[in-house]
């Protein structure tokens, strides 16, 4: 371990310690978002930034020489780097210099952008044990149901069953959000658009929970967009659908952390 505790960080990130881009974040955000900040004077540009710093960050961890210069010098130039591309690639607008116009020395809290940074670099976010479990073993259940109906139906020599349709309205009462949801037995694929409301917003997702009759909710993933598929193995009636309103990439803990907007009841049609 080395007298500079980044520079043990990003030698972590160089061994593609994921768990080490949250402390390295925890660590040193503040001050790279306000260099940032410095520099192009649009808050909203520099978040976009910070996100390409970090993204940089991991990506070029292994050239870092703790010999030849500081971590957080190192770690800084990278921000620099970002955020007069940015500026050069998108001009500020008129007006817009005065926003947030602390310089470096006085640094504002960055925002917590870490869950938007992994899904850019993993292609997903990264799930927390318990969410894995609680997906695994419900999709585990599906395909063992599906095989159990299977070996069934050919032990009774009768004709191969058509599993119906199943569907859910997802609305609450003075809420201007609803989605509609259908599960097609063909295809195994779930179907979600939304009919009623305006996107999550900057800085939030929508995400999609199924609640079966334990209680305990699975993510099946962010609504991002007017419509959303994704192939789920079975919709049980009676399990409930629900959406809720998550931090840019979705909850970090396997359960709602934002509140719940709207739910639905699973049916068959």
């Amino acid at each position: 371990m080395s007298a500079d505790p980044l520079a043990d960080l990003i030698g972590r990130l160089a061994a593609r310690d994921r768990a080490a881009l949250r402390d390295l974040y925890d660590a040193a955000a503040d001050r790279l978002f306000a260099a940032i900040l410095h520099i192009l004077r649009d808050r909203a540009e520099a978040e976009d930034a910070l996100q390409e710093t970090f993204a940089r960050i991991w990506q070029r961890a292994k050239r870092f020489d703790p010999a030849r210069e500081g971590a957080m010098a190192w770690l800084t130039a990278i921000a620099r780097d970002c955020a007069a591309e940015r500026r050069r690639t998108k001009p500020a607008a008129p007006g817009r210099a005065a926003k947030d116009p602390r310089p470096a020395a006085d640094p504002l809290p960055a925002p917590d952008l870490l869950p938007g940074i992994e899904v850019r670099l993993f292609g997903n976010r990264a799930p927390g044990r318990r969410r894995y479990l609680l997906r695994a073993i419900f999709v585990l259940t599906a395909a063992l149901a599906l095989a159990l109906a299977v070996v069934v139906f050919w032990q009774a020599g009768g004709q191969r069953p058509t599993a119906p349709r199943s569907a859910a309205t997802l609305e609450q009462r003075g809420v201007k959000l609803a989605f509609s949801a259908e599960w097609s037995p063909a295809t195994r694929e779930l179907q979600v658009t939304r009919t009623l409301g305006p996107p999550a917003g900057p800085g939030h997702d929508y995400e999609l929970w199924l609640i079966d009759r334990s209680g305990a909710p699975v993510s099946l993933g962010l609504l991002r967009g007017h419509l959303y598929r994704a192939a789920v193995p079975a919709l049980p009636p009676g399990a409930e659908l629900a959406v809720s309103l998550e931090p840019m990439g979705g909850s970090r803990t396997g359960q709602p952390t934002g509140p719940v907007l709207v739910k639905g009841v699973v049916a068959r049609l």
